[in-house]
């Protein structure tokens, strides 16, 4: 962990300095104001991970890079249910097959956090819709695991952004083996990144989108307009 590079709006700084009332400009508040990128917009690709040293992050500071996802972007307005519009929040519904997991609420968009965060009973949901799936209690990784057997039978995991329906196959909701490994995976299972957020539905912070989600939907985030662009990835593989 060499740092944390702010990329969120600029109301998360309130309350950060003496003067509690006073924003901090980001990096791309600044980059903007002195007219260093044509826009407020920050592209983001992950590709998947395979092994704990992979190199799979890209930016685009200013723009949005076209050639690493499919069609064309979907922009999706901020929500202003509080406290998830002050990050760079949205309103989803979420499902598997045909259970609903996450029912339509708030939550945000984060680079800067792994799993794909639901609440508690959303997890339970989730596990409920998938055969032969538990909470992984008897391990350090506290992940849903799945056996061998069940990986086919996983429902398709789809989160719905109201102008856009981003997919998760099966075999994308779980970690790579080599991965699930350095958690402590047990032999036999696979492992789902989805897990508990740890609080109930309703706060206005109902989900938080991680990386693992962004290593098949290439991300966009647009500072003037407060919208979240979205689009089904093209890289399939370690940059």
């Amino acid at each position: 962990m060499d740092g944390i590079l702010g990329v969120g709006p600029a109301r998360l700084t309130l309350g950060t300095q003496s003067t509690s009332s006073i924003e901090v400009p980001t990096i791309m508040d600044t980059l903007y104001t002195e007219r260093k990128i044509p826009n407020q917009i920050l592209g983001v690709s992950f590709a998947p991970a395979n092994y704990n040293k992979t190199l799979n992050g890209r930016m685009t500071l200013g723009g949005y890079d076209s050639n690493m996802f499919e069609d064309e972007l979907i922009w999706i307005p901020r929500t202003i249910t509080r406290p998830a519009s002050f990050y760079w929040g949205v309103n989803v519904t979420m499902t598997c097959g045909s259970s609903v997991i996450v029912p339509n609420s708030a939550g945000i968009m984060d680079t800067g956090s792994t799993l794909l965060l639901i609440s508690q009973e959303g997890l339970d949901r989730y596990i409920q819709s998938i055969p032969g799936a538990s909470l992984d209690d008897d391990s350090i990784t506290g992940l849903v695991k799945i056996p061998n057997s069940k990986v086919s039978q996983i429902p398709p995991f789809v989160i719905d952004f109201g102008m856009f329906k981003a997919t998760l196959r099966g075999e994308e909701q779980l970690f790579p083996i080599e991965i699930a490994k350095l958690f402590g995976g047990q032999e036999g299972y696979r492992y789902s990144y989805l897990n508990s957020l740890g609080n109930t539905q309703g706060s206005g912070m109902d989900f938080i989108i991680g990386q693992k989600f962004m290593e098949y939907f290439y991300t966009a985030y647009d500072g003037t307009n407060n919208a979240v662009g979205i689009a089904r990835s093209t890289i399939s593989k370690p940059l």
